[in-house]
């Protein structure tokens, strides 16, 4: 049976977080998105829309979100202000705000994976693959075999996020390297983590990054 509420609010709320309407606000952000990088006018009503219903979810499952998320807000904002003052200085302000979230959140991530005697082991992948939440069967096999893997992983991440954020300061040629490294380093945590959303929202902090250099 539906719960009382004691507002209209709420059972809206209610409503609109249930299925399948909660299903409708996906699709209107999936059609934004959609019409937004077709370049279909007005581009700040698509981010906008796709924004909106960013933080309904966050609203809706307030519980179990990462910093994908948080990102996929900051750029979806950032974007939003970039089109309704879409000035030269709006545009350079918005898209290095980006750049600088991404940087800090490897670098921030880096420093507190550097400080865990776990990583520093070189037992911190093979052990996050073998939990269940961001577990994979199969890499977990492997690096169970091959210690040396499971090393060469956990120290991989330990200086791809500490040190290769600041490539972006050292010439474009080292920014691309930062952002080409990126890429495949969620793309593998994508295929053996299952933490797809990472690979969406951190590669779609690129642009900003090689922004530094345009």
């Amino acid at each position: 049976s539906t719960p009382p509420f004691r507002s209209p609010l709420a059972a809206t709320a209610h409503w609109l977080f249930d299925t399948p309407p909660v299903l409708w606000l996906f699709g209107a952000q999936l059609v934004a998105a959609i019409l937004a990088i077709a370049g279909v006018r007005p581009l700040a009503a698509w981010v906008a829309v796709a924004l909106v219903v960013n933080l309904l979810f966050h609203l809706r499952n307030q519980h179990g979100l990462d910093g994908s998320d948080q990102m996929q807000t900051i750029v979806l904002a950032s974007l939003l202000i970039l089109h309704v003052a879409p000035t030269e200085t709006g545009r350079f302000a918005a898209l290095c705000f980006i750049g600088a979230q991404s940087i800090l959140s490897y670098l921030t991530a880096g420093i507190a994976k550097a400080i865990s005697p776990t990583l520093r082991s070189g037992a911190a992948v093979g052990a996050i693959l073998r939990t269940s939440s961001y577990g994979g069967p199969v890499s977990a096999r492997v690096l169970a075999r091959r210690p040396l893997l499971s090393w060469l992983a956990s120290y991989g991440t330990l200086v791809f996020e500490c040190a290769l954020p600041l490539l972006v300061f050292v010439s474009p040629g080292a920014c691309l390297v930062f952002i080409g490294i990126g890429v495949l380093f969620h793309v593998s945590i994508a295929a053996t983590m299952g933490l797809n959303l990472f690979f969406w929202s951190f590669v779609s902090t690129s642009l900003s990054r090689s922004h530094v250099w345009i």
